[in-house]
């Protein structure tokens, strides 16, 4: 079973790095760095939090623009 979410938490941090991945380099460093100091968001290949709190914290973010990353994360997104 562990390694099953292993597995799907592996596939989430693929999702969300490929999606960021449209906005550059220094740009999804910048937003990776954000989600995991100021809001507790972690993305790892053990544990990824819900997509539904990384959206929240996106659109804390970016505001709509959000909207357009989450867009490309959920389609490739195992466990949403």
């Amino acid at each position: 079973m562990a390694r099953y979410l292993e597995a799907k938490c592996h596939r989430r941090k693929l999702a969300v790095e490929e999606a960021l991945d449209v906005l550059g380099q220094p740009a999804k460093r910048t937003i990776l760095s954000y989600l995991y100091r100021q809001k507790k968001i972690r993305i790892d290949t053990d544990y990824c939090s819900p997509l539904e709190e990384i959206q929240e914290a996106l659109e804390d973010l970016l505001g709509s623009s959000a909207a357009l990353i989450v867009h490309l994360i959920e389609p490739r997104d195992p466990m949403n």
